[in-house]
Formats: C-alpha cells, structure tokens, sequence
C-alpha cells in the first residue's frame, strides 16, 4: 500500500461528507481510545505516534467523534433529535451519510495500520484509492 497522502485524504473525507476534517473540536494528540481499562497498556496510542502520523490521529479521531454524535442523533432515546422527525426520505439520507461515514473510517483505521514512513515518496497529486466502499441503502 502507498503511503497516504493524509491532508488529501482529509479533503475527500471533507468533501464527500460535508464536515471539517480534521476538526478542531478534538484533540490533535494520539489517539487513545476511550474506556476503562486500567492496564498501562489499554492506555497506550491506537497506533504509532510521529510528526507523520500526527494528521492520522487527528483525522480518525474527527472520524471517531462524528460517529459518536450520530450515534447520539439516531438513539430511539433521543426523541427530541432531528433524525427523530425526518420523513423517511431525509432518514434514508441520513442513514446513508452515516454508512458513508462508517466506510470513510474503516478506511481510515486501514491506513493508519499500514503507515509507515521509512523513506517512502508519496505520489502526489493522484487521487487515493479507496480500500473500502459503502453500502448504500435502496
């Protein structure tokens, strides 16, 4: 796998789901997933950490951060939440976007996996090659 081109793949995140990425609404730090385990090693970044990956961490957090608040949009709980009053149409676009927005951060969980910068020259200039597709409802 080519190296990613992480500001690019920011833009056609961006661009495909009409949000900023990356957001300056999360940490630009390592991304250390949430939870309650008390290891020292459940404590340690999701991936490795370096002024290359830096745009990595960032962007999957945004990615990470956009699920959540769609994950608190849809909830059943959540009456008073705009999904909760679309009509079906707008609920099918919604529903769509958040495929979209799943397949955008498996793609980006995929490249974060693989970085690795050991001298490699990025292409610049060519478009990144999607890893993963979504699946869109009818």
């Amino acid at each position: 796998m080519p190296d990613t081109d992480w500001k690019q793949l920011a833009a056609a995140i961006a661009d495909d789901l009409a949000i900023r990425a990356p957001s300056s609404l999360v940490p630009a730090g390592p991304l250390c997933l949430p939870g309650g385990e008390p290891e020292s090693w459940a404590k340690l970044p999701l991936f490795a950490r370096s002024s290359a990956a830096a745009p990595a961490h960032h962007l999957l957090a945004t990615l990470y951060a956009e699920q959540a608040r769609l994950a608190n949009e849809v909830h059943p709980k959540n009456e008073n939440s705009a999904y909760q009053h679309m009509d079906e149409a707008g609920a099918v676009a919604l529903e769509n976007w958040g495929r979209r927005l799943d397949s955008w951060t498996i793609e980006a969980e995929l490249r974060c996996a693989n970085e690795c910068r050991a001298g490699a020259i990025l292409e610049r200039g060519a478009p990144p090659t999607r890893l993963h597709r979504p699946v869109q409802a009818p």
